[in-house]
């Protein structure tokens, strides 16, 4: 009887977990959007009195993908707290924090948890079905300054401290 409430327990702070983590962010959302199209429809005036941090917006549609992009001095805080700095298994999406000019940089590293219950980069896992990918060639990434459309052209899961992450290409000719 023990193991079953304990296991209960768990389950249920999961969930609530996961719904804390969506109220949240639906929440963001509607802080977010715009009606007069300012900075292609993202409110960022507003999202950085909430939090600094937030450097873009990332978007695909018919997805769940709909997020604020954050970016700090390291790449542990969001793996484990929302935009508004509570802390919550979903965590943020984020940019590493080796990138020191994000979108300027030769590559920018996002980083996201693949939630089971569909949320954060979850979503990108059907990229290994030709006709998601023919559906959702691009995502959309919008910044203060500038609107990005990104074709995806790959998509490969690398464990966090793998060396295959390169910010820097020197020439070596």
């Amino acid at each position: 009887v023990i193991i079953i409430l304990f296991s209960l327990y768990k389950i249920g702070t999961i969930l609530y977990g996961y719904y804390q983590g969506n109220s949240q962010y639906e929440e963001v959302q509607e802080i977010a959007k715009t009606e007069d199209k300012e900075a292609d429809g993202i409110d960022f005036a507003s999202l950085k009195k909430i939090n600094e941090d937030v450097k873009a917006w990332i978007y695909l549609k018919d997805t769940a993908i709909d997020y604020p992009v954050l970016q700090t001095t390291n790449n542990d805080y969001y793996l484990y707290h929302m935009f508004n700095g509570e802390e919550n298994g979903a965590g943020s999406i984020f940019i590493d924090y080796r990138n020191e000019k994000p979108f300027k940089d030769f590559v920018t590293v996002f980083h996201g948890h693949r939630m089971k219950d569909g949320s954060m980069f979850k979503p990108l896992v059907q990229y290994s079905d030709p006709e998601f990918y023919k559906s959702h060639k691009v995502i959309e990434i919008t910044t203060p300054k500038q609107k990005y459309n990104c074709k995806v052209f790959a998509v490969a899961t690398i464990p966090a401290d793998s060396d295959l992450y390169q910010f820097y290409f020197y020439d070596k000719n």
